[in-house]
C-alpha cells in the first residue's frame, strides 16, 4: 500500500463528503522546512515529506493515517488547531473506533491532546 492509496482510503473512510470532485491533490516533497506535512486551502494541496512513505506491514502506516487525518481535518475545518479542527479529529477518532481500528483511534486522540496541552 503506497501513500496515495492510504490517502484515498482515508478520504473514503473518514471524510466521504469532503473533496467529492477530487479537487484536492496529495504532494510528496523531500523537505518541508522542518514540518512533516501541511495543508494549503488555496491550492487545495495536502503536502507530505517523503519519509512518510510506507511499505505493507510497516508500523508507520498508522502514523501516516494520523498525519493525513490531521491535514484533512484542517481542510474540512478551515482552521488551525482550534475547536472546529478538534471536532473533526474527534469525529475521525470515533469513526476509527467504530470500524475497529482502536490503535488509530488512540493515536488520533493523542494527537489532539498534544495540541490541547499546548494552549
Amino acid at each position: 500500500m503506497d501513500v496515495e492509496s492510504v490517502y484515498i482510503q482515508i478520504k473514503r473512510d473518514y471524510f466521504p463528503r469532503w473533496d467529492s470532485n477530487n479537487e484536492w491533490k496529495l504532494r510528496i516533497v523531500d523537505d518541508l522546512y522542518g514540518a512533516q506535512s501541511g495543508c494549503n486551502a488555496e491550492s487545495k494541496t495536502i503536502t507530505l515529506v517523503r519519509d512518510c512513505s510506507i511499505h505493507p506491514g510497516d508500523p508507520k502506516i498508522a502514523h501516516l493515517k494520523v498525519i493525513l487525518i490531521h491535514e484533512i481535518s484542517h481542510a474540512t475545518a478551515r482552521g488551525f488547531h482550534e475547536a472546529e479542527w478538534i471536532t473533526e479529529m474527534e469525529k475521525a477518532s470515533e469513526k476509527a473506533e467504530y470500524i475497529g481500528d482502536m490503535e488509530l483511534a488512540r493515536l488520533i486522540k493523542e494527537e489532539v491532546n498534544r495540541y490541547i496541552m499546548r494552549k
